[in-house]
């Protein structure tokens, strides 16, 4: 994993299967020779797959394997580690929606604090739709909306995610000027969501 380009491969496929054009496309400066080389190893390794999705899409698609997922506590903790080391954002240069589901929601789940119950969570950052959801204590990040109603829809920009995160803004702060909404509105499962995702412990 100390290879240039394989944890930040990684890192992009926590959201889900990826095309190569895809991950070329999210990666940004890898050469198309180096992701190619990077990918190869990881499935000799067997931390990622290639898996065709059934029709309509038809597409060959990049995965992490359940070994590969194994690596996923080990990226939270980086990005705890991380959270508090980068600048506020900035306007000019807003943060990218997926990376700031990854980094700013998923790193900080604790599915223990659910007390065993399943959920499923939409999340419209920046009005690009994520889902996470909770199944036997297990939970996963996906792109785009859940294929059932969510137990819980949350919309937020990416850049108040961070400053949430960073604790330069607070929930009740947040929710007061409409910066975070909440659909269906019920205070206890907001308050669940919250402590779920410890949002009121940071930083």
């Amino acid at each position: 994993m100390g290879e240039r380009w394989s944890l930040l491969i990684v890192r992009e496929l926590l959201g889900g299967p990826k095309r190569y054009t895809e991950l070329r496309s999210e990666l940004g400066d890898v050469s198309p020779t180096l992701l190619a080389s990077r990918l190869a190893e990881l499935e000799a390794d067997g931390l990622v797959e290639q898996q065709v999705l059934p029709p309509p899409a038809g597409r060959t698609v990049y995965v992490l394997t359940d070994d590969g997922r194994t690596l996923v506590p080990i990226l939270r903790d980086l990005t705890r580690w991380g959270m508090h080391r980068i600048a506020e954002p900035d306007v000019a240069r807003p943060p990218r929606p997926l990376m700031v589901a990854r980094a700013a929601l998923f790193a900080y789940l604790e599915p223990a604090r659910l007390g065993g119950a399943d959920r499923t969570y939409e999340f419209r950052i920046d009005q690009q739709p994520f889902t996470i959801e909770i199944r036997d204590g297990h939970s996963q990040l996906q792109d785009g909306s859940p294929s059932a109603p969510a137990d819980l829809v949350v919309t937020i920009s990416a850049a108040d995610l961070i400053r949430l995160r960073r604790g330069s803004l607070t929930v009740r702060q947040a929710t007061k000027t409409g910066g975070m909404e909440y659909r269906a509105a019920d205070r206890a499962r907001v308050a669940e969501f919250v402590d779920a995702f410890a949002l009121e412990h940071s930083p």
